[in-house]
């Protein structure tokens, strides 16, 4: 780039490209709900650790991410915004490592598109946007990948410790599916590759080493749990997992079918880059991890780049599908503020206008920039038409979604400003919130104190003790309190469903 081979355009592109893939990252973080499932799971998983009167039973290897952010909740407490940012450094230091290594196998141009189509994926932009293990893994196994390729084709030492590392870090994020990965990947090269020499080499010095000290481990006392996953067996179905996957890069997804079935074609004369293709796409599938994007994402640049050569041979291909997905997406855009007026009124419709003419505006200039062989117009339409519309979500829609989620975080709030000093018990009269696991980590930070109450008789109990306790109380359990108590308590309306009616709840200080 410092020779001047790209033009000062295409660098401003790609200047803003970076900026709003950062911006994507940080947006909102602050503010958002912690999410229900791997998010909830994984701060409680530290806050239980860091509860030194909890007695935390052993399941397996100690996973690496809950470890270091369990040292930065001892640092931050639960800021949630500075626990956030545990993903995107970490994301953001993936790209660094795969423009430096990976251009040394893909090539520069390609590697930079990649990245663009990459930070783009509204899969990959929402999950390093958690405090969850997903992009850990998709870290250790993307570099695996460029490590264990570049030692394949320069075998010098400093190649290999890259890709041991990798593993190592890989089997103390998730050890079954980097196991899977790490393992059958080299062992798929050293079957298919034409380089047998370097392939065995690596295998058998390196990767088999470090895998069966991982099996063993695996075997003798387990391998610790799925939870902080977001995609993981038994997290989420396959059929999601693949259907996001391909959703996540919906605006390229003419050039990704394309580049498909070229490595299908091209994997019975055995070419080394579909080889290669193919070894990552079984083994990412298989490990069902986010590797899969940069695969697609890789390909996509790829065929980008070829498409505007001469004789390309799935030129007729990228154009339908491509015409296909804006045919779509304007039925989708037309679902889209029909939705948005019914669930969340005039607000939702606008935002939502807003958001569906982003993406079919620039996706209309990619799909003309196919017909006129323009790059600017396919990278920067389809480009831009994907990260405007997530900073569009995250800046416009869905500040109006999060007031149907903010309730834990709601209640957690006030009740610290009616007990600053976070010393009173609390005490519950709900129906299913406290089962929930954001709420808990909520109140796990500042009121682990806290007691359901479910009967009458408690209830009558605590307000007849003259004790100096705190009470949230929701009339689902149709348990009765005298209206004085209500009168004098901080009111709160919400729900943490979007589907569902909103109820009211009562933060009560008793005497």
């Amino acid at each position: 780039m410092k020779n001047s081979k790209y033009s000062p355009r295409y660098l401003f592109f790609l200047g803003l490209a970076a900026l709003l893939i950062v911006v994507n990252l940080l947006i909102a973080n602050d503010y958002v709900t912690i999410w229900e499932g791997a998010e909830a799971n994984m701060l409680l998983n530290v806050q239980q650790a860091l509860d030194e009167t909890v007695d935390v039973a052993s399941n397996g290897l100690s996973v690496l991410p809950e470890k270091v952010t369990e040292l930065v909740y001892r640092l931050v407490g639960l800021n949630i915004s500075q626990l956030r940012y545990i993903s995107v450094i970490l994301l953001l230091l993936s790209f660094l490592g795969i423009y430096h290594w990976g251009r040394k196998i893909f090539g520069e141009e390609p590697v930079l598109i990649s990245l663009v189509v990459l930070g783009g994926s509204f899969l990959m932009s929402s999950i390093s946007k958690l405090v969850v293990a997903d992009i850990w893994l998709f870290v250790t196994q993307s570099l695996y990948l460029i490590f264990l390729v570049l030692y394949i084709k320069q075998p010098i030492i400093k190649w290999m410790v890259g890709a041991v590392i990798m593993l190592v870090l890989g089997l103390l994020v998730n050890l079954p599916m980097m196991l899977l990965y790490g393992l059958g990947l080299s062992i798929y090269f050293f079957w298919l590759h034409p380089n047998k020499t370097t392939t065995k080499s690596i295998l058998v010095k390196g990767v088999l080493p470090v895998s069966l000290l991982g099996a063993i481990f695996y075997f003798v006392q387990g391998a610790g749990h799925n939870d902080a996953f977001v995609l993981a067996y038994g997290n989420i179905s396959y059929w999601k997992y693949l259907g996001f996957s391909f959703l996540a890069v919906l605006p390229w997804l003419g050039f990704l079918i394309a580049a498909l079935l070229d490595v299908f074609m091209k994997i019975k004369s055995r070419e080394e880059l579909a080889i290669i293709s193919m070894g990552w796409l079984i083994f990412g599938l298989a490990s069902m991890s986010l590797v899969v994007q940069f695969l697609f994402a890789y390909l996509i640049a790829k065929h980008v780049l070829n498409f505007l050569k001469k004789a390309y041979p799935y030129d007729g291909l990228v154009k339908s599908v491509t015409l296909f997905i804006l045919l779509l997406s304007f039925i989708g855009v037309t679902l889209m503020l029909i939705g948005g007026w019914q669930q969340l009124g005039a607000g939702g419709y606008q935002s939502a206008l807003a958001v569906g003419a982003l993406y079919w505006g620039f996706g209309f200039l990619g799909a003309m920039g196919l017909f006129l062989r323009e790059k600017r117009f396919i990278v920067g339409g389809l480009g831009l038409s994907v990260l405007l519309v997530t900073f569009a979500f995250w800046g416009k829609v869905y500040p109006l979604i999060e007031k149907f989620r903010e309730l834990p975080r709601q209640l957690s709030i006030q009740v610290k400003e009616q007990d600053k000093a976070a010393t009173l018990p609390v005490n519950m009269v709900m129906h299913t919130l406290p089962s929930r696991k954001n709420f808990q980590v909520y109140f796990n930070a500042s009121f682990p104190n806290r007691k359901e109450i479910t009967t009458q008789q408690q209830l009558d109990e605590l307000l007849l003790s003259n004790r100096s306790e705190l009470l949230i109380y929701n009339d689902s359990l149709s348990l009765q309190i005298d209206s004085s108590y209500l009168e004098k308590s901080k009111k709160i309306i919400g729900n943490v469903d979007i589907n569902r009616r909103p109820q009211t709840y009562w933060v009560i200080k008793l005497k």
